[in-house]
């Protein structure tokens, strides 16, 4: 999740809230985690730190404000390494990434992208705001799983995001 503007940092993380408690969250059902970029890549908790949606609700309340800078192809290689390591990506169950973003990165993503995908986590690329590059979130994402939307509209996002979740459990 990229937050380079802190005036939007709340909504944002409203968003992420709301997606969380809309997801079943449990051990044997949907896991969460939570990595926040912009300059440098923090991971506010991994999949399978928490087994219920109030404990990463939680969680989610302590994540901070980080420094400027957009590097998404640093995130989507931390992600890759730490998230969906070989060690910890669950391989008896489909794999998400939700990367949302208000703009273009400040470094390359074609490879970490790539990459990312290779190792079979489908990614859906959020835009909000008015700069982002929907090019780029082409080339980030899975099948062109690409959504552009206002601070304000993320709040209705999480509904389509869990259907296309669902949809793609069943078909990809």
């Amino acid at each position: 999740m990229d937050l380079s503007g802190s005036g939007h940092f709340n909504k944002t993380l409203e968003f992420v809230k709301g997606f969380i408690e809309y997801l079943d969250v449990s051990k044997e059902r949907a896991h969460v985690g939570l990595a926040i970029f912009s300059s440098d890549v923090y991971q506010v908790f991994n999949f399978g730190d928490y087994h219920n949606s109030t404990e990463a609700i939680a969680a989610v309340n302590n994540a901070y404000f980080p420094n400027q800078g957009r590097h998404i192809g640093k995130a989507l290689n931390y992600v890759r390494h730490k998230m969906f390591s070989s060690n910890t990506l669950r391989k008896d169950v489909s794999n998400y990434l939700v990367l949302v973003t208000t703009g273009s990165s400040y470094d390359l993503i074609r490879t970490p992208a790539k990459t990312l995908r290779d190792r079979n986590v489908t990614v859906f690329a959020v835009g909000v705001g008015d700069d982002y590059d929907e090019e780029e979130l082409r080339e980030i994402s899975s099948s062109d799983q690409v959504y552009g939307t206002s601070f304000d509209g993320l709040k209705d996002l999480k509904k389509e995001l869990k259907k296309q979740i669902c949809f793609c459990k069943f078909f990809l």
